[in-house]
């Protein structure tokens, strides 16, 4: 099980509030164990932004290009063409072409990203069903 804990960095250092009930809980049921713990610099899309691409982007282009299918495309296969078209291709340590990683990309870039897509789609003829009582995808 993954705990995420999120902080602001002060003076060069970081009150992670390893103290609280949650933590101590998660901790001692780890008693003896190696924890792993990551930091990064928090630029990462944000989980309502995740949210609104698995749960609408997604599914609203899966359906569009599936029409006419035998065989619907997968979430994973749209998310793969959707990376492709919309962030293009690097080269591996092999020299084999692979998608760019949304992961990689800022809450704004992702924004931009998932904005693009929904545009593009829709002026085809796609259809999107956001949910009206979702107050931000962005944050």
């Amino acid at each position: 099980m993954k705990l995420e804990i999120q902080a602001t960095a002060r003076g060069g250092t970081l009150p992670l509030g390893l103290d609280r009930p949650t933590v101590k809980e998660w901790l001692l049921a780890r008693e003896g164990r190696e924890v792993k713990i990551t930091l990064s610099d928090g630029r990462g899309r944000s989980n309502p932004q995740n949210r609104r691409y698995w749960g609408v982007i997604v599914p609203g282009v899966r359906e569009f290009l599936s029409r006419g299918r035998p065989v619907p495309l997968s979430n994973d296969e749209v998310h793969i063409v959707l990376a492709v078209s919309f962030l293009g291709v690097k080269a591996n340590v092999n020299g084999v072409a692979i998608p760019k990683e949304t992961r990689t990309l800022s809450v704004e870039e992702f924004s931009t990203y998932c904005e693009k897509i929904v545009a593009h789609f829709s002026a085809e003829g796609a259809r999107f069903a956001d949910d009206p009582e979702e107050e931000s995808w962005i944050n």
